[in-house]
């Protein structure tokens, strides 16, 4: 309560962007101290979470990241739903660029300002500063400089917000997608 709320929700794999958003968010509280980190999910390395706590000490953020593991479905609704902004910051990686981040349409869904890195087909589906905020990966002080943005003109930021749940039910939206399957078949029927 009285803090501004940045969540990343997954696997905390190497594609992830892990430690890309840590040193992002190193750079953030230096100018927006009242801001709080929650991170859900987990590895299945142990060394690698060993790596991202460690890399939290680094930046003396223990106090600011919050790591909850895994967490119900109403809980992690409850973290997506009150972010202030949430992350799909992929590296660029083989994995990253050949799949789709599907917690982005579950992101949508909350209609908040959502930072993406520009990997895999994201610009496909999504305008930057329309319906989506879009970076370059692997760029710590990029995303930085984006939260700055977001929070520097949160009303205009919430509007992408709005227009990046409009693109994720348009283009992911299952009736839509049904309806247009159910047409093509009719249409190319013998």
């Amino acid at each position: 309560k009285g803090k501004r709320l940045l969540v990343y929700s997954g696997s905390f794999a190497e594609k992830d962007g892990l430690f890309y958003l840590i040193e992002a968010f190193a750079e953030t509280v230096k100018k927006y101290p009242d801001t709080v980190f929650v991170m859900t999910g987990k590895s299945p390395s142990e060394i690698l979470m060993n790596k991202v706590r460690n890399h939290i000490k680094e930046y003396k953020l223990e106090d600011k990241i919050q790591l909850v593991g895994f967490v119900n479905s109403d809980e992690l609704l409850s973290y997506n739903t009150l972010a202030d902004i949430l992350f799909v910051c992929r590296s660029n990686s083989p994995f990253a660029n050949h799949g789709f981040p599907w917690k982005l349409g579950e992101y949508c869904m909350t209609a908040k300002p959502i930072i993406a890195t520009r990997v895999g087909d994201i610009e496909d589906y999504f305008v930057d500063g329309e319906s989506l905020f879009v970076v370059e990966p692997n760029n710590p002080k990029a995303i930085a400089q984006k939260i700055e943005y977001i929070f520097d003109n949160y009303e205009q930021a919430l509007q992408v917000g709005k227009k990046s749940k409009e693109a994720a039910l348009q283009k992911f939206g299952y009736l839509e997608k049904s309806k247009e399957v159910i047409t093509f078949i009719q249409q190319n029927q013998k």
